[in-house]
């Protein structure tokens, strides 16, 4: 009788508890747009969320204003500094969509998110392949390729004057209320940052048997792809000369077909959450 009369009392202490409120806001897709946006023009130069979100955003303006300046023969030290930053920014930018499906989506909706977020990269990847050869033309002329290369820069300088504005002003850290019961869990037991925390978590991921099997699996497919991407061009210039834009093309195509793939994933693993 004991045992049942503490059992009842603890069922009557859990409903007495309050439910902690949720909610899903509806500017949770203009977030995830506005990282898209800023994500595909750092990717296009590539070939606590709102820290990291400034960082990506605000190093990718910067590298990217940077090599406006270094369309010169002689200037090949400055844009290597403008890629520098440009690049560096893009190890915070890669691991944003997970921490922002989680923070400002629905348990319905994170793979969709997740799958979005990484939509960014991979659209800006696919137009760095066909833009630049279409701005700066194959030419015995300096000039032309100068000019082509000025005009190039400009346009991903100011592509990111408003994504840089719209980062700065409308991408908070979180939403005010948590859109899950998940997130809720989250908030009210959030420990500080403790860099032997942080260690502690890593070593026990590298312990982890499916952890590393999916993390090696996972670079073999990324090693693949930047391999591919990487040396395309000199694959099809070696048999097809002039062929530049074909190139582009083919690397266009590529990857249209695997952001296709990427987003029809995410629904699926949203309306079955068969990924463990």
């Amino acid at each position: 009788m004991e045992k049942d009369e503490k059992v009842d009392v603890k069922l009557i202490e859990e409903q007495k508890a309050p439910k902690p409120k949720i909610k899903a806001y509806k500017r949770r897709w203009i977030i995830l747009i506005i990282f898209m946006i800023y994500a595909s023009i750092n990717a296009l130069q590539w070939i606590g969320l709102r820290t990291a979100g400034l960082i990506g955003c605000i190093g990718t303006a910067v590298g990217t204003g940077i090599k406006v300046f270094s369309i010169r023969t002689d200037l090949f030290f400055v844009v290597m500094l403008g890629q520098a930053i440009v690049s560096a920014s893009q190890v915070v930018i890669v691991c944003l969509p997970p921490k922002i499906a989680s923070i400002w989506f629905k348990p319905s909706e994170v793979s969709t998110s997740c799958s979005i977020g990484v939509f960014g990269t991979q659209m800006g990847c696919a137009i760095g392949y066909i833009l630049p050869p279409m701005i700066v033309k194959d030419s015995n002329n300096l000039d032309d390729i100068g000019a082509g290369l000025n005009l190039l820069c400009w346009l991903l300088a100011g592509s990111m004057i408003p994504v840089t504005l719209a980062v700065i002003f409308y991408f908070p850290k979180q939403p005010l209320l948590p859109p899950s019961i998940t997130q809720a869990t989250l908030r009210e037991n959030q420990e500080i940052f403790k860099t032997k925390t942080f260690f502690s978590s890593i070593k026990k991921l590298f312990l982890n048997k499916p952890f590393v099997i999916h993390m090696v699996a996972y670079g073999i497919n990324l090693a693949v792809f930047s391999g591919v991407g990487t040396l395309l061009n000199q694959f099809i210039l070696q048999y097809f000369e002039g062929a530049n834009e074909d190139a582009g093309r083919m690397g266009f195509v590529m990857i249209i077909t695997g952001m296709i793939g990427s987003i029809l994933f995410g629904i699926l693993l949203d309306k079955t959450h068969k990924y463990k």
